[in-house]
């Protein structure tokens, strides 16, 4: 059973990682990406994004101080949920119907999916 648990961990840090290395290899547009929704500083702002993911990423991966990789997933995902993804905000896109149901239909792949502007 440990195996299981070592294999999942290995997964979702693994994801939290690789989301760390596209927040750093694409700083520039998703800072502009940021800038446009209103982010201050955005590309600070991505910057910690990367920051937190690789932290989250190695804590579950190396199973080790697990407050602090919590932490740190908090610390991103609120405030990436709210101003990144408020298609409750939204009246003028012609995505907002889109965003509304993507969002509700894939929670978890959220958080990244920068494919749709």
């Amino acid at each position: 059973m440990g195996e299981v648990f070592l294999a999942g961990r290995i997964l979702v840090g693994g994801y939290y990682l690789l989301s760390a290395a596209h927040h750093f290899a694409d700083l520039g547009a998703l800072a502009e990406h940021a800038a446009a929704v209103g982010v201050p500083l955005p590309a600070l702002a991505v910057a910690v994004a990367g920051i937190l993911l690789a932290v989250a990423g190695l804590t579950v991966i190396l199973g080790i101080y697990p407050d602090i990789g919590i932490a740190a997933l908090l610390l991103f995902f609120i405030p990436v949920t709210i101003v990144m993804h408020a298609f409750w905000a939204d009246r003028k896109s012609p995505f907002k119907g889109f965003h509304n149901t993507y969002f509700q239909e894939h929670p978890k792949s959220n958080c990244c999916d920068n494919s749709v502007n």
